[in-house]
């Protein structure tokens, strides 16, 4: 059954697709006033603020409350890999990065986007090659075809 949360997201993705940004905000900023958990729009909003406005503080707020409430499904878990991402690369907060890439892949083990991005983590940020492999190997095994690996190639 599609929510009123999923009708105004929905209304939303559609004017950022079109590069519409101020309406998609608005739209995403009324889904989750009807339902704060909203994932795809927490998702969807988050990337909006860090990637059109670069408002990382805002972002990170938004996506740690979120990431603190039980993992849900495929859109929480994506986005608490954001959210490790850009405490990694944005913030330089590698024990915040790194904790929320367990905790993303607690939840799902198999995410193949979590195990590429905690792989290059261990490798770069940690010069711990041997974990990173062993994700990298688990990554591949849980999606063969994804583009992402295979830029990972030279870390096996």
């Amino acid at each position: 059954m599609t929510s009123l949360a999923d009708i105004i997201f929905q209304e939303g993705h559609e004017f950022a697709k079109q590069k519409q940004f101020d309406e998609a905000e608005s739209k995403y900023k009324q889904a989750l006033a009807y339902k704060d958990d909203h994932s795809p729009t927490l998702l969807a909003y988050g990337l909006l603020l860090q990637n059109q406005r670069k408002d990382f503080q805002a972002t990170e707020t938004l996506w740690r409350g979120a990431a603190e409430n039980q993992l849900k499904n495929a859109a929480h878990v994506q986005m608490v890999c954001n959210l490790a991402v850009l405490l990694e690369k944005c913030n330089n907060d590698f024990e915040a990065a790194e904790r929320y890439y367990r905790i993303a892949l607690e939840s799902n083990p198999a995410h193949a986007n979590t195990l590429v991005n905690y792989g290059t983590f261990l490798a770069t940020r940690r010069n711990d090659f041997e974990r990173a492999e062993v994700m990298l190997r688990k990554a591949i095994k849980a999606d063969p075809t994804r583009k992402q690996i295979n830029n990972c190639g030279y870390l096996l």
